[in-house]
């Protein structure tokens, strides 16, 4: 079998998943790297950092909520191997607090019309949209990535790769989630089924 490298969304209803969705205004508060390989989760979680694990213990906090197949640039699966070896390096690295409380500060400003940079990056430390963005680098090195780590959301990150699907392919979405695209960023509803 192929192996399959992806980058997943999900919700859940942590303290931390709770700020995160207060601030962003979006069901979508955790995002995680996936490689079908024997089922290998990588991601960057409140209390522990960067972590590897297997899906079953992924997910019983987390309700998946669609996962993007990365497609290889130029049909180079070996540069997907590459970019997943590269963050599995960050495994141990600390949980970036500093980065979520001011990407929500960048967030609720924003919505006043007022930019400013996240000076609460460290570049040290992750977030879970951060290292996914650091994966989807690592892979694309030649693509020109309009996002940033001090700025990534999940929610964003999500937005992009929809929009991208020269990029992604959506091989999962959870039936009851519906993806409202008329703002600029998506907006995530559960629907009635």
């Amino acid at each position: 079998m192929e192996r399959a490298f992806c980058i997943g969304v999900t919700t859940n209803n942590t303290f931390l998943g709770k700020v995160i969705k207060l601030f962003t205004g979006s069901l979508v508060n955790h995002t995680f790297q996936y490689e079908e390989d024997g089922v290998t989760i990588i991601d960057s979680w409140g209390g522990v950092g960067v972590r590897e694990l297997k899906e079953e213990d992924f997910t019983g906090i987390n309700n998946i909520l669609a996962i993007y197949e990365i497609k290889p640039p130029e049909d180079n699966l070996w540069k997907l191997t590459e970019g997943m070896n590269e963050i599995k390096k960050e495994v141990g690295k600390g949980y970036d607090y500093l980065n979520v409380i001011g990407m929500g500060i960048v967030t609720i400003l924003e919505k006043i019309s007022i930019k400013i940079n996240n000076f609460l990056f460290s570049k040290n430390r992750y977030q879970c949209a951060e290292l996914s963005l650091k994966y989807i680098n690592n892979v694309f090195k030649c693509k020109d990535i309009p996002m940033h780590p001090e700025t990534i959301r999940p929610d964003t990150l999500m937005s992009y790769m929809e929009r991208h699907t020269d990029m992604f392919t959506k091989i999962y979405q959870r039936e009851d989630v519906l993806i409202d695209f008329t703002a600029d960023d998506p907006v995530v509803l559960l629907k009635e089924i």
